[in-house]
């Protein structure tokens, strides 16, 4: 369920984004490694950068400034 769940997620943040390839990989990897080195889950990074989507950042943005959204949010 965990896995289904972070696939879910990262299905949107694709969808949002219109990230491909090497991009969506990078998004994917920053996801996974925030969500084992932070009080989040993968899951919830992936939400986090679904919102950011949302409000137009882009593919680089979201990378560089998702560690510091997610400090904040801690």
């Amino acid at each position: 369920k965990v896995t289904t769940d972070f696939e879910t997620a990262m299905s949107e943040v694709k969808a949002i984004t219109g990230a491909t390839g090497e991009d969506f990989e990078k998004l994917r990897e920053e996801a996974i490694d925030l969500g084992a080195s932070t009080a989040f889950s993968s899951q919830e990074v992936a939400v986090g950068m679904t919102e950011m989507a949302k409000a137009g950042w882009t593919t680089e943005q979201i990378i560089d400034g998702m560690s510091g959204v997610l400090s904040a949010a801690a």
